[in-house]
């Protein structure tokens, strides 16, 4: 497994990239697979970030 390290900055840009996505409606391939793919993303990005 690959360790990235992200500043809090880059964690909050990737979570409004998928906001933006979600809200458009974008995606590619099979609709189900891409929602599971994001749903995970956006899980494992929120708890990145820290408390304020």
């Amino acid at each position: 497994m690959r360790v990235i390290k992200l500043s809090q900055a880059e964690i909050n840009h990737l979570l409004s990239l998928i906001e933006v996505c979600e809200r458009e409606g974008w995606y590619y391939g099979n609709l189900i697979h891409f929602k599971n793919r994001m749903n995970k993303l956006k899980e494992k990005i929120i708890s990145l970030k820290t408390p304020k």
